[in-house]
């Protein structure tokens, strides 16, 4: 088993390379985690808004605006109310809006001639700032309402709050806000993942057994290259099925239910069949280049570019007929396709839609087998006849 052991002390080189990405999807989780964690009841709160006032009027009309404010928003008292004291207390954000109520106001309102008169100064482009005067507007233009039905202040005053304390109760409808469980986001996330961990951990470390000076030297050595095959398969295998483990784990640490349901476990299925398409490929890569920084690129450009035309990164309904025509020819599509099948399982989703879409997975992967295969046999050949 001296290949067996070799691939692992190889493989330590690249384990930082892996390690990121792993952190990128644990990123990414952690994200939508917290996004799904929010209550959906409590999306909307009511907010007050900090304020300073200056009543300079005095009448009836101007204390109960004064007092209207002061029991729906915050008044922040000490605040001068002249240019300089204005400009301050905005600036430092001690208030969002400052209102001056000038002499003369309630008689004004009482003959339907106080519109533009009260002076406001607020922080431009604020949305604190928009959402006091929009209050402010609501309930000067209610209690004007019922004066000009014959009501006097006081009970316009008393109808104009009662109106604006209705509230509708609204309950967010029951299920998934996103349209998808989070155990369905981290298994999709992966398709991207597993293969850019593949191509760049997998693939370099069996460039270094395809190197010409070592390939001779196995040739003059007693070791047969079906031995040498077996052992670096058997290399790969481990490693797949060790990251696949670390994923499964992950997936129950950061997400911590469903994991290990029966849907969970077509989850991990389907991880499972992708592992051998990653694996497969990267195997193909490697004969196809000896060239690290080409690995390299290849990770990046095979992985985004299939994780975008294939319903990954972009949900599938958003892409064009002929995006998804192509995205048929490539293995992630169908990985995408089982997931996404996987998730709506209970919403009618075939179970032999499922397994199609693993079998042409794996079909994938064997012609990445075959491939990689027929490469290394022209490479072989071209170098026996040099």
């Amino acid at each position: 088993m001296q290949v067996f052991r070799s691939f692992f002390k190889v493989l330590r080189k690249y384990i930082g390379e892996m390690i990121m990405y792993v952190g990128i999807l644990c990123g990414v989780m952690i994200v939508f985690i917290n996004l799904g964690n929010k209550d959906p009841q409590n999306y909307y709160k009511d907010k007050t808004i900090k304020y300073a006032v200056s009543d300079e009027d005095g009448s009836e009309m101007s204390r109960k605006l004064v007092a209207y404010l002061n029991d729906t928003q915050q008044l922040v008292d000490g605040v001068d109310i002249d240019k300089r004291g204005i400009q301050d207390a905005l600036y430092n954000r001690t208030v969002a809006c400052v209102i001056r109520i000038p002499d003369g106001f309630g008689d004004a309102w009482a003959n339907d001639a106080a519109d533009g008169l009260l002076e406001i100064t607020t922080i431009p482009g604020s949305q604190a700032s928009m959402l006091f005067e929009t209050r402010l507007d609501s309930y000067m233009n209610m209690v004007s309402l019922y004066k000009k039905a014959g009501d006097d202040v006081n009970d316009a005053d008393k109808r104009a709050r009662e109106a604006l304390e209705q509230k509708a109760e609204v309950d967010m409808a029951d299920g998934k806000t996103s349209g998808h469980s989070m155990l369905y986001n981290f298994y999709n996330y992966l398709g991207w993942v597993m293969i850019c961990i593949m191509i760049v951990g997998i693939a370099p470390v069996l460039q270094v057994y395809n190197r010409k000076k070592l390939r001779a030297r196995i040739e003059c050595s007693s070791y047969r290259f079906f031995r040498l095959n077996r052992e670096l398969v058997l290399g790969m295998m481990s490693t797949g099925c060790a990251l696949c483990v670390i994923f499964i784990v992950l997936s129950k640490i950061l997400i911590k239910y469903e994991v290990l349901s029966a849907r969970g476990g077509m989850f991990i299925l389907n991880m499972l069949v992708y592992a051998c398409v990653a694996l497969s490929l990267a195997f193909l890569v490697s004969k196809l280049t000896q060239s690290e920084q080409i690995l390299s690129m290849c990770a990046n450009v095979i992985s985004l570019g299939m994780a975008f035309l294939c319903g990954i990164f972009v949900p599938r309904e958003f892409l064009s007929d002929t995006v998804m025509a192509i995205a048929h020819l490539l293995p992630a599509y169908w990985y995408a396709n089982a997931t996404d099948a996987i998730d709506n399982f209970a919403s009618g989703s075939s179970v032999s839609g499922i397994f199609v879409s693993m079998g042409v997975q794996m079909l994938f992967a064997v012609l990445f087998i075959l491939v990689g295969v027929i490469v290394d046999r022209y490479k072989t050949a071209g170098r026996a006849m040099a």
